[in-house]
C-alpha cells in the first residue's frame, strides 16, 4: 500500500465530517483532483530500463484525474513490475510534486522502490504428483541478462521417477506476454501397471502465450526413449515394445481456468485441449487428441456440484511409423475413475496394462462442508469437503481406420463406480481423497478396488 506525504488534500474543512459520515469522507478523498507528474523507480541494478518503461506505459497512471484513480493505477504499475519476475518486492510512495513543472495544488510524484532478486537461488523442496511424492534439489539464476531471463537446474527424485533437467527461459513482455523456454532433460519413470520402465533424454522447446486468460503452448519434443521390462515376469506383449525409439513431435495445448479454486472449487469452469503430431523425423509417428472440461456450480449455501468429462483419441500418422506403449492412454485411479487401481482398466496381458487408443471418462460430485462446521475462506475447516461421487468411462484399443465402426464399443463396455469420501486441500497445491468406493460395472480383466481407496495428486476429475 502506498504512503501519501507532504500534500494537503483540497482545503474543505475535514472537521465537518464525524464518525457517522466516514463514507462521505472517503468519497471526498477519492474524488479529489489529482495528476501524476512523475514516476520514479528506485533500486534498479542490473535490470534494463526499457522493460520497466514499457511496463509503466501499459498502464494509465499518467491519465489519472482523481486521487482514487492514482491509487488504483499505482497498484496496476506494481502488478506490471512484479510480472517481470526481476524483483522480490515493490513498494509504493506517493508524494507531492515539486519543481517548476509541478501541477499546482494537485500534482503528485510516485516512487516505486524495488528490490531485485538475488543473482542466484538454491534450495530443497518437495512436490506432489499423482500418487507420487518427490524430493527436488534446485538452483536458479534469475534475471540472468537483465530482462527477466532465467536458468534453472534441478534434480528430482521421486517414488516412481528420476529427473535431471536444465531449463533456460526468455520472457517477452508486451500487450500479450509470452515465454520461450528450452529444456535439456534425462528422466526415468516406472510404469508398474505395465511391468515396464521408461527412460527419456533429449530436448524440449516450448513457446507459451497468455491471451485473455487463455494459456496457449506450442511445444516441440525431440526425445530418445527406451522401454525396459521391469522384471523377468514382464509379458511378451510388453516386451515387444522394448527398445529404443526416437520421437520428434509438435504439440499444441490450450487451457482456460475460471475456477475460484484449483483444488476445491465452488464455481467456475476449466477446459483444456491438446493436439500432438509425431513423425516429423524419428521413427515414431502418431496423431493424438485429448480434451477435458469441468464445470462447478453452487447448490445453495452448503452444497457444490461438479461435473467433468475427459477423453482422447490416438491414431497412426503414416504406414511406416507407429506409436509405442508409452504413447498410449491409460485409465483408472483414485483421482480419476475411482474404484479401480491406477491404470488398471482396459486391455491387459498376463495382468499388465497395454493401454488403449481411445478413451473417455466422466465424473459427477456433490461436495459439502464437514458437519457442525461453518467454513470461511482461508479457515482450516475450509480445506475439507465431504464428497459424494459417481464415475463412468471406458477405454479401447481401436485402430484409427476402425474408429467409426467400433466407437459404439466405448458405450458397451462401460465401467461405473460410485461412493462417498473426504476430499482435502493439501498445502494449497494438491488434493487428497479418502473414499469408500463401490465398483458397479466392470470387465473381467479390470483391476477393481472395492472399499477404501486413498489418492493424492494435482490433477483430478
Amino acid at each position: 500500500m502506498g504512503v501519501v506525504h507532504g500534500k494537503e488534500m483540497p482545503k474543505q474543512p475535514f472537521d465537518e465530517f464525524d464518525d457517522d459520515n466516514n463514507d462521505a469522507l472517503l468519497s471526498h478523498v477519492i474524488e479529489a483532483p489529482a495528476r501524476v507528474d512523475r514516476v520514479k523507480v528506485e533500486g534498479v541494478g542490473r535490470t534494463y530500463d526499457d522493460i520497466i518503461t514499457d511496463s509503466i506505459k501499459q498502464t494509465e497512471i499518467f491519465k489519472s484525474s482523481t486521487f482514487g484513480q492514482v491509487i488504483l493505477q499505482c497498484h496496476e504499475v506494481r502488478n506490471q513490475l512484479e510480472r517481470l519476475q526481476c524483483f522480490q518486492g515493490v513498494q509504493i510512495e506517493v508524494d507531492a510534486s515539486e519543481g517548476p513543472d509541478a501541477t499546482p495544488d494537485h500534482g503528485y510524484e510516485v516512487t516505486f522502490r524495488v528490490k531485485e532478486l538475488k543473482r542466484y537461488r538454491a534450495g530443497v523442496t518437495t512436490t506432489v504428483g499423482n500418487n507420487e511424492g518427490s524430493l527436488v534439489v534446485w538452483g536458479k539464476l534469475p534475471n540472468l541478462y537483465g530482462r527477466g531471463e532465467m536458468a534453472e537446474l534441478s534434480y528430482v527424485y521421486g517414488t516412481k521417477s528420476l529427473l535431471y533437467n536444465l531449463t533456460l527461459r526468455k520472457p517477452f513482455f508486451g500487450p500479450i506476454d509470452s515465454i520461450l523456454s528450452g529444456t535439456v532433460l534425462r528422466q526415468t519413470n516406472e510404469m508398474p501397471a505395465s511391468s515396464a520402465k521408461l527412460s527419456e533424454q533429449g530436448l524440449v522447446l516450448d513457446y507459451s502465450i497468455l491471451f485473455q486468460k487463455i494459456k496457449n503452448s506450442i511445444e516441440w519434443n525431440g526425445l530418445i526413449r527406451e522401454i525396459q521390462p521391469a522384471s523377468r515376469d514382464t509379458p511378451f506383449a510388453i516386451r515387444e515394445s522394448a527398445g529404443y525409439t526416437l520421437k520428434s513431435s509438435l504439440k499444441f495445448t490450450s487451457a482456460l481456468d475460471q475456477r475460484d479454486d484449483k483444488i476445491l472449487p465452488r464455481q467456475g469452469q476449466y477446459c483444456q485441449g491438446s493436439v500432438e503430431f509425431a513423425g516429423l523425423g524419428g521413427d515414431v509417428g502418431f496423431q493424438k487428441y485429448s480434451g477435458l472440461y469441468q464445470v462447478n456450480y453452487p447448490l445453495g449455501s452448503l452444497f457444490t456440484a461438479q461435473a467433468s468429462l475427459d477423453g482422447g483419441i490416438l491414431g497412426s500418422f503414416s504406414q511406416d511409423k507407429t506409436f509405442s506403449l508409452c504413447d498410449r492412454f491409460f485409465l483408472g485411479g483414485p483421482l480419476s475413475l475411482r474404484g479401480f487401481s491406477h491404470y488398471g482398466i482396459g486391455p491387459k496381458s498376463d495382468g499388465s496394462s497395454l493401454g488403449g487408443t481411445v478413451y473417455w471418462q466422466s465424473a459427477y460430485h456433490i461436495y459439502t462442508p464437514l458437519p457442525f462446521t461453518k467454513p470461511t475462506k482461508g479457515s482450516f475447516s475450509d480445506n475439507f469437503r465431504l464428497n459424494l461421487f459417481a464415475n463412468a468411462g471406458s477405454i479401447q484399443d481401436i485402430n484409427a481406420s476402425e474408429l467409426t465402426d467400433k466407437w459404439r464399443k466405448l458405450g458397451e463396455q462401460l465401467r461405473i463406480s460410485y461412493g462417498i469420501g473426504l476430499a482435502i486441500r493439501f498445502a494449497g497445491l494438491a488434493r487428497v481423497e479418502i473414499n469408500y468406493c463401490i465398483p458397479y460395472s466392470y470387465q473381467r480383466d479390470d483391476s477393481v478396488v472395492p472399499g477404501m481407496q486413498f489418492g493424492f495428486g494435482i490433477t483430478f476429475i
